[in-house]
């Protein structure tokens, strides 16, 4: 897909009326944060209901919660329960400062590899 499909593909900034609990710009901020969104709304990270509600197993939530050197993470199959059992969702936002900091240093990808992946994509979608 070429840059310019891409940036036709990106939505409108969405409307955001939500309470703000913070900003997020790596997995311990992630932690920090939602534990901000649990104290606020009174949830017990231990209790069988949040873990029902959220279709984890009891404690599990807790267990999420706790410093980077536990072995439980969030997964592909934990995160969406739990920031709905949270009521929040993530946004990615464009950070002009960090962008700033190492868009000098990156290539620019070749758009004739993107052409080239597209219309191998198609051709096996023929056969």
């Amino acid at each position: 897909m070429s840059d310019s499909a891409i940036s036709e593909n990106i939505p409108e900034a969405p409307d955001v009326r939500g309470r703000i609990f913070g900003e997020v710009t790596d997995y311990d901020h992630l932690i920090n944060v939602l534990k901000v969104v649990i104290a606020v709304r009174g949830i017990g990270v231990q209790s069988f209901d949040a873990a029902q509600v959220a279709g984890l197993a009891q404690g599990h939530l807790a267990k999420l919660m706790s410093p980077r050197t536990s072995k439980r993470h969030f997964t592909p199959l934990t995160l969406g329960p739990v920031l709905g059992l949270l009521g929040v969702k993530l946004m990615v936002v464009e950070d002009h400062e960090a962008w700033r900091r190492v868009s000098h240093r990156l290539e620019k990808r070749s758009e004739s590899h993107v052409r080239r992946a597209r219309a191998q994509d198609q051709s096996e979608g023929e056969t």
